[in-house]
């Protein structure tokens, strides 16, 4: 059996950051998910606003890039 290695104070401080990563790009991945301007959580009221209002695709496309814009 192979001898155990010690946990030392840096393992655990580097075992930390790496999960503080972790978290850190999960969120920005999931807030970029939901406020994505042309497929996003925060475009489809639009798109089905647009719809209703019997505005074409190509106007929504453009009401779409518009908005992507900043």
């Amino acid at each position: 059996m192979p001898p155990t290695r010690e946990v030392t104070p840096a393992d655990k401080r580097r075992g930390g950051m790496l999960a503080g990563l972790g978290m850190l790009f999960g969120l920005l991945y999931f807030v970029q998910g939901i406020v994505e301007p042309t497929d996003g959580l925060l475009s489809q009221p639009t798109k089905s606003l647009l719809r209703q209002w019997e505005h074409s695709a190509a106007s929504a496309a453009w009401f779409a890039t518009i908005l992507s814009l900043p």
